[in-house]
């Protein structure tokens, strides 16, 4: 499995480490494995990274701005506070199951890292949960989960979606992602008043 050798460095070299922490684990995969992967001399990794959990960090924030990019645009183009859970829940699943790979370093590998890593990764998955919470508070503005803390709604839509993710990543779900979409929006709908405006 050969990269192209398009893009910056910097861009190859993270989506070669995305590919192989996917496949081998971050462990069990050396900096000279990401270089020879992304097409660039071995040296070439520490011009842009300090360590190989810096490259790991620098994964996760790709994880994070893609995030950002590919699901958010539509569920903020949604009506009503239910299309847009409805559509959050749609549109992540869907993002998840289409880069599998990003989704794998993010919800598995990062889980099994040293806690001097959790650290520093902490601080992406705070960036990820604003992400989340500014929707959560847009959704209650708009009259949407008017009973339920925002803390509270965060852990009620992303518990699935993450149960989900992860069930199918480490192979225990035949099932797709996205075959989970209709179903746990229904679900999400019965389990608090989440599309309540009335």
């Amino acid at each position: 499995m050969s990269r192209p050798r398009t893009g910056n460095k910097r861009e190859r070299l993270i989506g070669a480490a995305v590919e192989l922490f996917a496949e081998k684990g971050f462990f069990y995969t050396t900096t000279a494995e990401v270089s020879a992967h992304a097409g660039v001399a071995a040296g070439t990794l520490y011009l842009y990274f300090n360590s190989k959990d810096d490259l790991l960090v620098a994964t996760l924030e790709t994880f994070l701005d893609e995030f950002s990019l590919n699901v958010m645009p539509a569920v903020y183009s949604a009506a009503t506070p239910a299309e847009k859970i409805q559509s959050f829940v749609t549109e992540y699943l869907r993002f998840l199951e289409e880069r599998r790979d990003l989704a794998q370093v993010f919800f598995v590998e990062l889980r099994q890292n040293n806690m001097a890593l959790r650290t520093v990764a902490g601080r992406v998955w705070d960036r990820y949960h604003t992400v989340v919470r500014d929707l959560i508070k847009d959704v209650k503005r708009e009259g949407g989960l008017r009973d339920v803390d925002v803390d509270a709604a965060l852990a009620i839509i992303l518990g699935p979606i993450e149960f989900i993710a992860t069930r199918w990543l480490l192979g225990y779900d035949d099932r797709t992602p996205t075959q989970h979409a209709e179903p746990l929006s229904r679900s999400l709908f019965e389990v608090a008043p989440l599309a309540k405006t009335e």
